[in-house]
């Protein structure tokens, strides 16, 4: 690394640097911070999987502070905790140059999350962040819900993999109905089930009536990820009748929720009326040949979608002639 630094304290045509998998460390990282805080060349970095830690993150996060040209950075699986994000926060509040943060597979946990939060509440430079496999959880969300609800920058929110639950969902919906500017958010294996879809203050006669709805009224997210969220066929009666009214979302993963023939039945004849969907991810619900029967009669009243992800489904011989007679059909 000390070979590298004297490089790039020279070096000004380096744009992109990727370091990903290298051990670096804390150690490394005392010699690489200082130089990343006076290069003005490299815009983007990649430090993924280093072994930084929360000791890296004293020598990295004060150089954010300072560095003007980085515009990407991920330090995806580095095991940073709470520790480390209350050294980064402070760094991230005033840097100005920083579009795309990935901060995935990092132990933040619910009392780091406090930091990010606070710092969200700040920084408008931020488009893209990677939350992912956190264990931010419900409590976690609590702290994080008033940060996005002010921010305006953030447009790609990831929160996969987060234990995430209905408590958590209670907070994030109303953030969901003041925030305006993402566009693209990731709630995969998250736990919210039918309770979650109840708890989101939208889904189910009780939150709508109480609460109405979140994602009716929601007219910024185009991409939606739900993916692994045992949602089943009441999950869907309850996200169904949200989806016939929404016109803003054109991209949907429910992939591994468990919907099969009785949740299609369901949300068939929504996928019927909805003419925003262009791309649907089905991969692993087990519609099986009833649940073809549905989608064969959808394809033949909807003309928009480009992309039908059926993948692992059961699908039969049956299934199979259907889905033969609707590409003739239907160019999907």
């Amino acid at each position: 690394m000390k070979v590298l630094g004297s490089v790039l304290e020279k070096n000004t045509s380096i744009t992109s640097l990727n370091l990903g998998e290298n051990n670096i460390g804390a150690e490394g990282l005392k010699v690489l911070g200082p130089v990343l805080e006076k290069n003005t060349s490299i815009t983007s970095l990649n430090l993924y999987d280093n072994n930084i830690g929360d000791e890296g993150m004293k020598v990295f996060g004060p150089g954010l502070e300072k560095n003007t040209s980085i515009t990407s950075l991920n330090l995806r699986h580095n095991n940073i905790g709470t520790e480390g994000m209350k050294v980064l926060g402070p760094g991230l509040e005033k840097n100005t140059s920083i579009t795309s943060l990935n901060l995935r597979h990092n132990n933040i946990g619910s009392e780091g999350i406090k930091v990010l939060g606070s710092v969200l509440e700040k920084n408008t430079s931020i488009t893209s962040l990677n939350l992912g496999y956190n264990k931010i959880g419900d409590e976690g969300m609590k702290v994080l819900g008033p940060g996005l609800e002010k921010n305006t920058s953030i447009t790609f929110l990831n929160l996969r993999h987060n234990n995430i639950g209905t408590e958590g969902i209670k907070v994030f919906g109303p953030v969901l109905e003041k925030n305006t500017s993402i566009t693209s958010l990731n709630l995969g294996y998250n736990k919210i089930g039918v309770g979650g879809m109840k708890g989101m203050k939208v889904f189910g006669p009780e939150g709508m009536k109480v609460f109405g709805p979140v994602l009716e009224k929601i007219t910024s997210i185009t991409s939606l990820n739900l993916w692994g969220n045992n949602i089943g066929p009441e999950g869907m009666k309850v996200l169904g009748p949200v989806l016939e009214k929404n016109t803003s979302i054109t991209y949907l993963n429910l992939e591994g929720n468990k919907i099969g023939p009785e949740g299609m039945k369901v949300f068939g004849p929504v996928l019927e009326k909805n003419t925003s969907i262009t791309s649907l991810n089905l991969r692993h619900n087990n519609i099986g040949d009833e649940g073809m029967k549905v989608i064969g009669s959808v394809l033949e009243k909807n003309t928009s979608f480009t992309s039908l992800d059926l993948e692992r489904n059961k699908i039969g011989d049956e299934g199979m002639k259907l889905i033969q007679t609707i590409l003739t059909r239907n160019k999907v």
